[in-house]
């Protein structure tokens, strides 16, 4: 194998955040957040102005009630 074909993942940053409230004992309401940061997934070619892939995931997120007997 030779350093030319090598394949890195760029460094980056991704911020998740989860928060909850208690409404009842048992009960739950809660908020997710993905990706924040709407970061890419990047690869590159031995170098970094030689993009490989770049994957975009954006940012996700979600609400929901969470029950326990």
């Amino acid at each position: 194998p030779s350093v030319a074909s090598d394949i890195y993942n760029k460094a980056r940053t991704v911020l998740d955040a989860r928060v909850s409230y208690r409404i009842l004992k048992g009960a739950e309401l809660f908020g997710t957040m993905s990706n924040f940061t709407d970061a890419p997934l990047t690869f590159y070619q031995t170098r970094p102005d030689q993009i490989y892939s770049r994957q975009i995931y954006s940012y996700y997120a979600n609400v929901g009630l969470s029950l326990s007997f």
